[in-house]
């Protein structure tokens, strides 16, 4: 089997700023999932990109194994922090310390939290959160 530790190795070579991983997944199978994103664009030949460099450092004749490089997607929630630094000034649903709220703006990123500005009873407000006690967030979705 595939050690997931080897995969964040290699893609950590193949990964430089603006990108950033965001997840790694490894079954028994060896059915391996990147999930990448970035601050800036990344595209369907980002995802071929990495791929091919990632295929190349691993060996078929060893070990058979399915590949898919991704972004994470609008619909799944935020695994590191640098995601909460691409939403920047943009919204997401935010689920933390027994409270929730949608289209809530992030208007900060530090080391160890976010803060969010939110509309309650028609007034602004401010309330910041360490990422330990955020159980989940993900970008707010608009048909707008």
């Amino acid at each position: 089997m595939i050690k997931k530790e080897l995969i964040e190795s290699i893609v950590s070579e193949l990964v430089s700023p603006p990108e950033f991983l965001v997840n790694i997944r490894v079954d028994k199978a060896n059915n391996i999932q990147v999930f990448i994103d970035s601050t800036a664009q990344f595209d369907i030949d980002s995802c071929k990109r990495i791929s091919r460099k990632l295929e190349e450092k691993l060996d078929r004749d060893k070990e058979d194994f399915m590949l898919e490089v991704s972004s994470p997607g609008l619909d799944k929630p935020f695994k590191v922090k640098e995601q909460y630094q691409k939403y920047l000034n943009r919204q997401i649903d935010l689920w933390a310390d027994g409270e929730s709220y949608n289209n809530a703006e992030i208007i900060e990123v530090n080391e160890d939290s976010i803060t969010i500005a939110f509309t309650e009873k028609k007034q602004r407000e401010t309330k910041t959160y360490l990422f330990n006690q955020i159980e989940k967030a993900k970008p707010s979705i608009s048909f707008k």
